[in-house]
């Protein structure tokens, strides 16, 4: 009878490779219960062409594969099988394959690299045997990576105990998260045992060497382990002694397998298979072991324990006992509670973990003991806890900000329900803590209060702390323990006085209300009422100096973690955020009908009104101002008042300002603008009629133009210019005074206690030179250099505090 069989793909798709024009077809026929035929197959994938020709022949005595011939995109797979009624297979495959990613597709696999390989099968004497001879480079296939291998091996009996003679080498193997530099194995022949060795260097430097023998038993084999040994630097884990691994159906007997790990051992003893008899022993084992391995689990510290098990191994039952002193890990080192203590005992049945005691100890007051019932499966989860755990365990959650909490809480507690879906109860409290958030600029002290576990969820019974700068803050309310933390937390603030650290300074009183996820996005809503504010005008002079740019070399580790608190790479005057999600949305309003005041350079100010600051917190969007109530500028010894102004919010506590006065000065209307951010404003005079800045001064402070000034009242007009420019700016101003003055110097100074000073001066003969400087603080002094000749000068000076000097000075220049 004939069969025959046709599949088509027009067009598809094939682990991310396009195919198309697919086709695999059957032809053949059936005859006296045997099925001869060819297969035949082609496609076009990711445009390479891709063929597939075999015979196949199978019948009760054997199944035939022959005339194999698979090609795709330079990949070659040919030969021929034929399995007998054995079982056993002879014939032979060989592959090549300079890339088998388009191969592997057609197999739903992803995977790249060369491989060649020539594989022979000879089934003789009931053995199932074979002769390997393979290399690849550049493999890389699932999470195994393959840089280069070379693999000749013999095998005898492949379907019972193995018998092996060949070698395997192979470089940057990574596999099951190991990443191996160079391994290379052997393994040879003698009568029925296989001896073998291998050595191994990991990429993070440690060196594994084993070696023993492998032979057949009745129902069974025999491993014979003559060396094992890991090593890195100064740390090893070898075998105490050649040892026996004996194998017998499914049992497996250890002959007092003893490994020396350091100054400790690990000791193990017994069978394993259907029954279970196996006695752990633990003295003294170093946990840094497991580092020679993953290095990134920066284990320290010690373990002692023993272990029982019995049972069946569909129902394995486990008495333990463990104690580990001096713990230490890389994810825990930034809480600061290493190094730990622990001791544990228990037993395990029938899926459940029954701990009949659990204490742990470490830095900063962390104190745990516990005991109960945990089922791996289902409910019935029954555990008690009571301690005391330091607060440096949140820290992590608020590291990138600096954040310090400091502390502890003392926990009463019972889980119950299951591992999915624990519920809680009992009491948590704590006393005296503090939290210190320095982007906040936030000192938070003598925090303490108490809560109870109901359920899934935290209540929060009282929660009170002091500000380091003054005034209270309370909250009561619930948090619960569900995915997001959602929270409804009511909280008060009583005066509490919060500064910046630069130019904001308030007292504040109010009632808020923080509702949400706090993983997500938590609105913090209610009504603020602002007792008294201060924004005070930095009395700046100059830009500042720019930071140097370091490179920090050899830096000590303590070092390193606080200049990645402080952002000192980022070159700002606070930490900030990185990578931080919007967080926290605002919806606050702030009601401040008067004591608002804006000091400095001069100016004295009183601001009121109310503002509703909404959005998030790296993007705040106020809506509303606060308006002038009262307000002056003095320059000179005059009191200019504002007329008018506002103050506006613009997304931090650096506020918009923009005051503006009018007087009268020398026949002239004078309008005086105060506007700019308080940590850079800017002052503007102008006039109607309109007159250029220096004459609308002068007009205004001394009645008269400009350039009717004396050189002290010139100095004092400076003097005024740059109070109110902060020392940096209006240049220009300073230029014009002194072109109208005819003066040869016009500066601003400060002297080494960083009093401000202007100094002016003028040539009056061509060798003498007048000088004055008027000071600040009030004091003045008037000099004059005389030019004898051109290396010989005398020079004198008097002030207005009665000292006086003169003297000679003789310069030469070489």
């Amino acid at each position: 009878m004939a069969l025959n069989l046709d599949v088509s793909v027009p067009q598809g798709q094939l682990s991310g490779k396009n195919l198309r024009d697919a086709m695999l077809g059957f032809s053949g026929s059936t005859l006296d219960n045997r099925l001869n035929g060819a297969i035949r197959g082609e496609a076009s994938l990711d445009g390479f062409r891709t063929d597939l020709q075999a015979n196949v022949s199978v019948s009760n005595e054997q199944q035939r594969l022959s005339d194999l011939d698979f090609q795709a995109a330079g990949t070659r797979l040919t030969g021929d099988l034929t399995r007998g009624s054995d079982g056993l297979t002879n014939g032979a495959l060989k592959l090549t394959a300079p890339d088998v990613s388009v191969a592997a597709a057609l197999l739903l696999a992803e995977a790249k690299g060369a491989i060649n390989a020539d594989i022979a099968l000879v089934g003789a004497d009931g053995q199932q045997n074979a002769n390997v001879a393979a290399n690849a480079k550049g493999l890389a296939f699932n999470d195994i990576i393959v840089g280069s291998a070379d693999i000749s091996v013999e095998l005898s009996d492949l379907l019972g105990v193995p018998v092996i003679n060949g070698t395997a080498v192979a470089q940057s193997v990574s596999a099951a998260g190991v990443d191996i530099d160079q391994l290379s194995a052997t393994a040879a022949q003698t009568g029925t045992t296989t001896d073998f060795s291998a050595k191994a260097r990991l990429q993070n430097g440690s060196d594994i060497d084993l070696a023993g023998t492998l032979t057949p038993v009745d129902n069974g084999y025999r491993l014979g382990l003559d060396r094992a040994e890991l090593a890195q630097g100064q740390l090893t884990a070898r075998l105490a002694a050649p040892t026996v691994l004996s194998v017998s159906g499914s049992t497996v007997r250890l002959d007092a397998v003893q490994l020396n790990v350091g100054s400790g051992s690990l000791t193990a003893r017994g069978t394993a298979g259907e029954a279970l008899d196996i006695a752990l022993d633990i003295r003294t084992l170093p946990l840094a072991i497991a580092n020679a391995v993953m290095p990134e689990l920066g284990l320290a510290g010690t373990l002692n324990g023993s272990a029982q098990i019995s049972g069946r191994s569909s129902a394995p039952q486990v008495s333990f006992t463990a104690d580990a002193n001096g713990i230490s890990a890389a994810a825990i080192s930034e809480f600061g509670i290493a190094p730990l203590s622990a001791t544990v005992s228990g037993s395990y049945a029938n899926s459940v973990v029954t701990l009949a005691g659990l204490r742990a100890e470490g830095a900063r007051g962390l104190q745990v003991s516990g005991s109960g019932i945990v089922p791996l499966d289902g409910g019935g989860l029954n555990v008690s806890v009571t301690g005391s755990a330091p607060l440096a365990l949140a820290n992590r959650f608020v590291a990138d900000r600096g954040g310090q909490a400091n502390g502890t809480v003392s926990l009463d507690a019972r889980v119950t329900g299951t591992i999915a879906a624990p519920a809680f109860s009992g009491s948590v409290s704590t006393n005296g803590a503090s939290y210190v958030d320095p982007e906040a600029n936030v000192r938070i002290q003598n925090i303490t209060g108490s809560a109870n576990l109901e359920g899934d969820r935290v209540v929060i019974q009282s929660l009170s702390a002091g500000l380091a700068t003054g005034g209270t803050v309370n909250a009561t309310g619930s948090i619960s323990l569900t995915n997001g933390f959602p929270a409804n937390v009511q909280v008060g603030l009583n005066s509490a006085r919060y500064a910046d650290g630069n130019l904001f300074v308030a007292t504040v009183s109010g009632n808020l209300a923080l509702t949400g996820n706090l993983t997500g996005n938590p609105l913090l809503a209610g009504n603020i009422g602002v007792e008294k504010a201060d924004i005070t005008v930095p009395e700046s002079f100059g830009d500042g100096s720019a930071l140097i740019d370091v490179t920090h070399v050899d830096t000590p580790r303590a070092v390193t973690q606080t200049l990645a608190r402080a952002k000192a790479d980022e070159r700002s005057s606070a930490p900030t955020p990185s990578n931080r999600p919007s967080g926290m949305l605002l919806d606050i309003n702030i009601d401040a009908p008067n004591q608002i005041f804006i000091r400095g350079r001069g100016l004295d100010a009183e601001v009121g009104g109310s503002v509703r600051v909404t959005g998030p917190l790296n993007n705040i969007q106020p809506v509303g101002g606060f308006s002038l109530n009262r307000g002056r500028l003095a320059i000179l010894g005059q009191r200019i008042t504002f007329d008018s102004g506002t103050v506006t919010l613009v997304g931090d506590l650096n506020p918009y300002l923009n005051l503006v006065a009018r007087t009268q000065g020398e026949g002239i209307t004078v309008f005086v603008t105060v506007s700019g951010r308080a940590s850079d404003i800017s002052v503007d005079f102008s006039s109607s009629p309109a007159l250029p800045q220096d004459e609308v001064l002068s007009r205004l402070i001394f009645k008269r133009s400009v350039g009717e000034l004396s050189p002290l009242q010139l100095a004092k007009l400076a003097g005024a210019v740059a109070e109110l420019a902060g020392g940096g700016g209006n240049n220009g101003l300073l230029d014009s005074l002194r072109g109208a003055a005819g003066l040869a110097d016009l500066d601003i100074v400060t002297d080494a206690n960083g009093n401000v000073a202007v100094q002016a001066g003028a040539y009056v003969q061509d060798n003498i030179y007048l000088g004055v400087q008027a000071g600040a603080d009030g004091q003045s002094r008037v000099t004059v250099n005389l030019d004898i000749t051109d290396d010989l000068t005398a020079k004198g000076s008097t002030g207005a505090d009665g000292n006086s000097s003169v003297g000679v000075f003789y310069e030469k220049d070489y």
